[in-house]
């Protein structure tokens, strides 16, 4: 039987005979793609576009003259279309590249101006590529940004250094308790950090946690002298353990709402620990504090707490520490049982202590430890120790810090 007798076979060899036709077209497209990346590699930008469009050329005849062919591809090009856009862009490309690094180089060697003015050029030139080549894949409007951002943060370098020399200043003022030159130089600070933020708002100088914390501190200046003095007053050396001191008591809900600006606990009462308190809460007072403070602030570690806690042994615990036995529900005030050995206040019973989280990932739960005002004396003999999340909280839970003392006399 002849093959005209048989129609699919005919399809066959007709298609069969239209990719023998095809194929040369093909491969002389893909070798004119490939001549284009290679005088690209050597910056020959006109014979690599030139030869980019004979690619572009082919592939459109392949599209048109031999369609439903294996090499047919509308994507293919697309992809040969957006190349071209990038070899035409190219050589402008290669200009930006060129001044940004001329102004990293400024910026280095401390021209910050003349590195402003560059990166603003520099912006400039990007802006102008992605309006002539938006599909370039040179285009980008977050490389428009990240200059401008340069330039702004060069423009703002005399003002930055001046911003942190005064915070480091400040930080030293008040770790020697000389808050009324803290407070002139909180003053200048926020106003330093204000022009920073509304004359170079992309700057890289902006620094919202310090802006935070000299907002925090420009609200609570006229209390620095009398919370420095309360804290002072509250702590004692933890024993074995130079430069950090701990406070004796806990954390009451007068002084958590001095320094917090809230109180959460649902046992009301301002000699009271302050309880409803979570891991996080705690660590954002501690952070508060030593910025009032001019020093560290933390939690204690487990091995400061049980420094500070010494020996249980031949202790009547009654007389040290609250507990089921007292018939109480609710934690009492602070330091209203006798101290232990060491000086410390309620170290076990009426509320849990948070303790600093160390080599934990910020998932994990946190510890808390010596029992509270509804264990009974045999467990809390034990020292619980307990887990719950970071952002946990409960009524029998609280916490007091510990403070890395200061002994720089040097402003």
């Amino acid at each position: 039987m002849s093959s005209l007798a048989n129609p699919n076979r005919a399809t066959r060899l007709l298609r069969e005979v239209r990719y023998l036709d095809a194929e040369p077209l093909a491969r002389e497209s893909i070798e004119a793609e490939k001549l284009a990346d290679s005088l690209v590699a050597l910056e020959e930008w006109k014979k690599a576009e030139q030869a980019l469009t004979k690619a572009m050329q082919i592939q459109e005849r392949l599209n048109s003259d031999f369609r439903g062919t294996k090499q047919d591809s509308v994507p293919r090009y697309e992809q040969l279309s957006r190349k071209l856009e990038g070899i035409r862009s190219g050589q402008y490309k290669l200009k930006i590249v060129r001044l940004s690094n001329q102004a990293d180089a400024l910026q280095v060697k401390g021209e910050t101006l003349e590195a402003a003015y560059m990166y603003e050029e520099v912006a400039r030139m990007q802006r102008k590529l992605n309006e002539q080549y938006p599909e370039s894949p040179d285009a980008s409007s977050e490389l428009v940004s990240d200059f401008e951002r340069k330039s702004q943060t060069s423009q703002s370098y005399d003002i930055g250094l001046a911003i942190e020399a005064d915070n480091t200043r400040l930080k030293k003022l008040l770790g020697l308790r000389r808050t009324y030159e803290a407070a002139e130089v909180i003053v200048d600070l926020r106003h330093s950090i204000q022009r920073l933020r509304e004359v170079f708002p992309r700057s890289s100088l902006n620094n919202p946690e310090l802006e935070l914390k000299i907002r925090y501190l420009n609200l609570i200046q006229g209390d620095l002298a009398y919370v420095q003095d309360r804290m002072y007053d509250l702590l004692l050396p933890i024993p074995e353990v130079s430069d950090w001191q701990m406070m004796r008591m806990e954390t009451s809900q007068a002084l958590y709402s001095l320094i917090m600006g809230t109180n959460p606990s649902r046992n009301i009462g301002d000699l009271s620990p302050v309880d409803s308190v979570s891991w996080k809460d705690a660590k954002t007072f501690c952070q508060r504090l030593s910025w009032i403070m001019g020093c560290e602030v933390r939690l204690p570690t487990e091995e400061e707490y049980r420094l500070a806690l010494g020996r249980l042994r031949y202790l009547v615990l009654e007389d040290y520490a609250w507990g089921a036995g007292d018939g109480k529900t609710a934690p009492q005030a602070v330091a209203s049982k006798k101290a232990m050995g060491n000086g410390f206040h309620d170290l076990l019973g009426n509320v849990s202590e948070w303790l600093e989280s160390v080599n934990r990932y910020e998932t994990e739960k946190a510890d808390h430890i010596g029992g509270h005002v509804q264990d009974r004396m045999d467990v809390i003999f034990t020292v619980p120790m307990r887990s719950m999340p970071r952002v946990g909280r409960n009524r029998l839970t609280g916490f007091r810090a510990v403070i890395k003392i200061s002994t720089d006399s040097n402003v």
